[in-house]
């Protein structure tokens, strides 16, 4: 008996090197014992383990069963037989079946045998992938087979290629929420009932809310007066019923007899119903007020089926609410005592009116079928040595319906040859709106709204109502004619000592007002007017002036605002290429009129500007009065031609009893003739503006008030970025500061205000083609001088009473004078001159009024041949100032 001992220990299968290594010789005759393993083995056994062919009996002594020596053949990879499995399995097998475990292609006969069923090839080639692949042949077979399974059967996941489940569930509230679990049956009616239980059908209505218990409750659909509800299987049905005297419900109409517009309907009445013909000849003065007596009451269109209807005197509409007439042609008496007119009169305050005029047409005979002289009155005010005239006629159309609610519509209507006050007048505290509309030959207005409460003084005490107007015409408006009559007595165009100075065009007044895509060409006072409204807004207007018969004694422009609260103007064109020989004498008159109350704002963007150029039809350019915190923003503008009174071509003054607050800004233009300017500034800017002074002005004034009481200090004012033929001149007491900073040309700079005790500062600039001159308050007061970095000053530099002043780092031409100034700095300038002066001169009138200054790093120019020049020169009686530090005396300019 012998011990086999392994390095590793019990337990560890080893190797045939192991083997070899460890076992002790085994090679004996008999079996030996194999130590820690228990198993009795002979010699011949164990040599299994090493290579060694295993005889029958050497298994037997490892697994006890009875084996032939040929059966252990399969296990060193020799084909077994038959007889060789049966010994081991107990079934009775062909030698060819078992050729499966070899590698060997089986038979049909060998599957037989072990299954018990008989197979055909194909089923054995799944077995060694021979013929067809195993996939495919199961893909092919096994959709065709089907499959029947009793008792239970476990299951990883089951899936028809797009949902795979996992499992089943009892879970009555779902709350796995999962795509891949199957609920049983009595959880899916749980859950079902659950919810049904658990919903409502919510309704809202006009009066009142219900919820509908969906498991247990009904709704009921209702019918009412005038609406029938039916049920037929799934449908619902809801009809109205036929109309009658005692019912509600579905009633019939012609179509003559209403109007459809975006879904809205209107009764319509025909004129010709009451006995309008509408001939032009015929007065249907009478059948029309019979006609506005019913639609007043009823709400109706009256429509006038675009006939022409002569009427004759006043059509009253005040027996009630409405007043809506479409499709008219009118026509007037032939004389201006039986001119006809409407009348919508609701009082004021108690009732609201509807009114709407819609594809009006009116002929009023100016100038054509009209005879006699028009009537006019004298309103007893004069404007430049003319009496103030007006028609003694009325508007065409007039409203009285001072009621909030109270709604005007005046769309696609055409006015002409009209005598009266205006072809549309509306006092209303509710909404005005014109639209498309055009108005043509009228002697005073086109159209005026009025809508604010007024005192006896004609102020206003409460803003009402809005005004929106867009997409109107007017031409020829406010024209007097050849022959006229003011209060009976004849008068002629050509003699006139007459004016009809309230010919306000466009006209809203108070309230809120908007105007937008609006041209007027030829007008009398004004093209546009925009008067204390609340808020302004106008945008795309366009006026125009090429009539010689055109003419105002009033302060008027072709665009008037005056006394706005807030104001918004963009893109506004005024041309004047014609005017009245009266207003090219001594009428004041202007393109751009701007009045503005204490607080009142105005923004202007885009504004063209163009009169002639070689005849001044116009006293002023842009005429702009204020009073107290008003602000006036011009951006963005072209101003061209001539005006009678180019020094004040561009002027912003200041109304009588005017305290100084007002902000004045000039942005970003273009000014051909005239000058700028500026009463007393507060807060003043004109930045980026070209000034070219084509007619010998082209100043930037700053001055004093020309009004009595005006009150307060000025301010500051700026000028930058800007291109001045002319002067930026101060005669005003700045207590702020004057900044001319950063431009590109100027012609000369002056300050010479009386008690100027602020702070004046020139700095920047390109050029200053002429002069420099600064005179302060005096050398004690708190003014300041600062000139820097100014490219080139072509002129003399002077400042006289200053307490202090800073000259430096400039490029001067001519001498730099520094008189009554009690500190100053003269530095870094390149100062040059060709005259007999010195290139720096100190020269006080009082020697005690310089303490102190400083002339250093200076380069001094004296052009070569010049006689009579110096350098630096100071008064003899002048004994502080430190001169010759680091300066340069050349004489080499040549």
């Amino acid at each position: 008996m012998s011990t086999i001992t392994t390095r590793t220990g019990k337990g560890k299968a080893l190797t045939h090197a192991e083997l070899d290594d460890n076992f002790i010789n085994l090679n004996a005759d008999k079996a030996e014992t194999l130590a820690d393993v228990g198993v009795t083995a002979t010699i011949d056994e164990v040599n299994l383990l090493d290579g060694a062919t295993l005889s029958t009996a050497e298994l037997n002594l490892l697994d006890g069963v009875t084996s032939t020596t040929a059966e252990l053949n399969i296990l060193d990879g020799v084909t077994s037989t038959a007889a060789e499995l049966n010994i081991l399995d107990g079934v009775t097998s062909t030698t060819a079946e078992l050729n499966i475990l070899d590698g060997v292609t089986a038979t049909t006969a060998e599957l037989n045998i072990m299954d018990g069923v008989t197979a055909t090839t194909e089923e054995l080639n799944y077995v060694d992938g021979v013929t067809s692949a195993i996939q495919t042949q199961i893909d092919t077979k096994a959709p065709s087979a089907g499959a029947s399974l009793t008792g239970t059967t476990s299951f990883e996941s089951l899936s028809d290629g797009t949902i795979t489940v996992t499992a089943f569930v009892d879970e009555d509230d779902m709350s796995s929420n999962s795509a891949g679990l199957v609920p049983t049956q009595q959880s899916v009616k749980a859950y079902v009932d659950s919810q049904v239980t658990a919903q409502d059908l919510d309704v809202t209505s006009d009066s009142g809310t219900i919820a509908i218990d969906l498991d247990s409750e009904t709704m009921t659909i209702a019918g009412g007066e005038g609406i029938d509800t039916s049920a037929t299987g799934n449908t619902v049905t809801i009809a109205g019923e036929d109309a009658s005297t005692s019912n509600k419900g579905v009633a019939k109409f012609d179509s003559a007899d209403f109007a459809v517009s975006s879904g809205e309907v209107n009764l319509v009445t025909s004129a010709a119903a009451f006995g309008a013909v509408g001939d032009g000849t015929t007065d249907d003065t009478t059948a029309l007020q019979s006609a506005m007596d019913s639609v007043a009451v009823s709400g109706a269109w009256l429509d006038g089926a675009n006939k022409t209807y002569l009427i004759t005197t006043t059509i009253d509409v005040d027996q009630g609410a409405f007043c809506r007439m479409r499709n008219f042609k009118f026509k007037l008496g032939t004389s201006y005592t039986d001119q006809g007119r409407f009348n919508c009169d609701a009082g004021s305050g108690t009732t609201a009116m509807t009114v709407a005029l819609d594809n009006i047409v009116l002929d009023g005979g100016r100038g054509d079928y009209k005879s006699g002289n028009e009537p006019w009155t004298d309103t007893t005010t004069d404007f430049g040595g003319y009496d103030t005239i007006e028609p003694s006629l009325s508007a065409f159309f007039k409203v009285n319906a001072k009621n909030e609610e109270t709604t005007t519509h005046i769309t696609n209507c055409r006015f002409e040859n009209h005598h009266g006050i205006a072809a549309v007048r509306v006092d209303s505290y509710g909404t005005t709106i014109i639209q498309g509309c055009v108005f043509k030959n009228l002697s005073f207005q086109s159209f005026a709204v009025y809508q604010a409460v007024f005192d006896s003084n004609d102020n206003i005490t409460a803003h009402k109502g809005r005004t929106i107007v867009s997409d109107v015409y007017a031409e020829n408006v406010g024209l007097l004619p050849d022959t006229f009559a003011v209060g009976g007595t004849a008068m002629t165009f050509a003699s006139t000592t007459a004016a009809p100075q309230g010919s306000f065009n466009f006209l809203a007044i108070g309230g809120e007002y908007s105007l937008s895509n609006a041209t007027c060409k030829n007008y009398a006072s004004c093209g546009v007017t925009a008067d204390r409204n609340e808020k302004f807004n106008a945008t795309n207007i366009t006026i125009t002036n090429d009539s010689d018969r055109s003419f105002s004694s009033n302060p008027s422009g072709a665009f008037w605002i005056e006394g706005c609260e807030e104001s918004n103007v963009t893109n506004l064109t005024v041309e004047i290429t014609a005017r009245a020989t009266i207003d090219t004498t001594g009428l004041d008159n202007c393109l751009l009129q701007i009045y503005l109350k204490d607080g009142n704002k105005v923004f202007f963007n885009n504004v063209f500007l163009k009169t002639d150029e070689s005849t001044a039809y116009v006293n002023k350019l842009i005429r702009s009065s204020g009073k107290g915190a008003a602000h006036c923003h011009i951006e963005n503008f072209y101003v061209s031609g001539i005006c009678r009174n180019l020094d004040d071509a561009v002027s912003f003054l200041l109304l009588p009893n005017s305290t100084i607050e007002h902000d004045v800004r000039l942005l970003h233009g273009y000014i051909k003739h005239g000058d700028i300017k500026i009463e007393v500034p507060y807060n003043a800017t004109v930045q980026d503006v070209y000034l070219e002074g084509a007619s010998g002005n082209g100043d930037v004034l700053f001055i004093p008030a020309g009004n009595a009481g005006v009150t307060g200090s000025v301010g500051d004012a700026t000028v930058t970025g800007c291109y001045i033929d002319g002067t930026v001149s101060n005669t005003t007491a700045f207590t702020g500061s004057l900044n001319i900073i950063g431009n590109k040309y100027i012609g000369s700079v002056t300050s010479t205000g009386s008690g100027n005790t602020g702070k004046f500062v020139v700095s920047d600039n390109a050029r200053i083609a002429g002069g420099l001159a600064v005179t302060c308050s005096g050398p004690t007061g708190n003014s300041a001088v600062e000139i820097r970095g100014n490219a080139l000053i072509e002129g003399v530099t002077r400042v006289d009473g200053a307490n202090n002043a800073i000259i430096s780092d400039n490029n001067t031409e001519r001498r730099i004078t520094i008189e009554d100034v009690q500190h100053f700095q003269v530095v870094g300038n390149t100062a040059k001159t060709d005259t007999a002066e010195s290139c720096i001169f100190v020269y006080p009138t009082t020697a005690s009024n310089i303490l102190a200054g400083i002339i250093s790093g200076n380069n001094c120019l004296i052009k070569t041949g010049t006689s009579g020049a110096g350098y630096i020169t100071l008064a003899s009686s002048v004994t502080n100032v430190m001169e010759g530090l680091n300066n340069k005396l050349i004489v080499n300019w040549s």
